[in-house]
This record gives C-alpha cells, sequence and structure tokens, in this order.
C-alpha cells in the first residue's frame, strides 16, 4: 500500500510538471499526505526515521489534516465551484477553515482525534454531496 501511494503521488507530480493544472499539486499532496500518515501509523518512521519522537500521534493527526486539506482544494479546484457555483464554493472554504483551525488546535488539545474523527466524516459526506450537485 505503501508502495503504490508513493507512486501515485510521484506520477500525479509528474503529470502536474507537464500540464501544469493545479488540481494535479493538491492529488500529490493527497498522496503524501497519507503517505506520510501511515508511515507512522505503522511504526517505519520510528523505526527508520525518528527514533525517539515524542508525541507520534500528532504528527500523524498533522499528515492527515494536510491530506483532508488538499482533498478539499482538489475538489475546489477540480468541479471549478469558484466559477459555476459559488455558493458551493464558500461551503468548501467554511471547511477549508475547520481544516486550518484543526490543524492550528492538533499541538494544543490531546483529545483532538475525536473531533477529527467526526470533522472527516462530515468533510466527506459534504463533499459528496457538492459533487453530486455540480455534476448533475
Amino acid at each position: 500500500m505503501l508502495g503504490t501511494l508513493g507512486i501515485m503521488g510521484i506520477y500525479n507530480l509528474f503529470i502536474f510538471f507537464s500540464l501544469l493544472d493545479q488540481s494535479y499539486l493538491y492529488v500529490v499532496v493527497v498522496h503524501f499526505g497519507y503517505f506520510l500518515n501511515r508511515i507512522w501509523f505503522y511504526g517505519l518512521a520510528h523505526q527508520y526515521l525518528l527514533l525517539d519522537f515524542p508525541n507520534s500521534l500528532k504528527v500523524q493527526l498533522f499528515f492527515s489534516f494536510l491530506s483532508n486539506l488538499g482533498e478539499l482544494k482538489f475538489a475546489d479546484t477540480f468541479l471549478e465551484l469558484k466559477q459555476y457555483s459559488p455558493k458551493l464554493h464558500k461551503i468548501i472554504n467554511f471547511l477549508i477553515l475547520g481544516q486550518l483551525i484543526l490543524i492550528i488546535l492538533n499541538p494544543l488539545i490531546d483529545n483532538i482525534n475525536t473531533f477529527s474523527g467526526i470533522y472527516l466524516v462530515i468533510m466527506m459526506t459534504i463533499i459528496l454531496i457538492i459533487t453530486l450537485i455540480r455534476l448533475s
């Protein structure tokens, strides 16, 4: 799984440099954010990168939040919400603001993973609804 995520991230990075389409840059952020999240989750970061790094859950959540931020920006640019649906664009911007607040609060709050799980479910549901509205 880690190899697939890494290869897809590199592949989308090459596509971004070839086409210079901003959407692919956000896909790269999603892939590498999730890739780094999984490295911390599986303990490979402790084994090979940072041997005595405290608060590994905080780092793992940071990369998860970064991946979620990339997903939101990808949905916004790929669906061209700013041009075709300003109201849905504002909703995505509100979700981006919430994600940025979670990134800032991550080092400060101990049980932020509870909030992040609830926020992730709400965020993905709203993105699905926005996609269905935009594509219909």
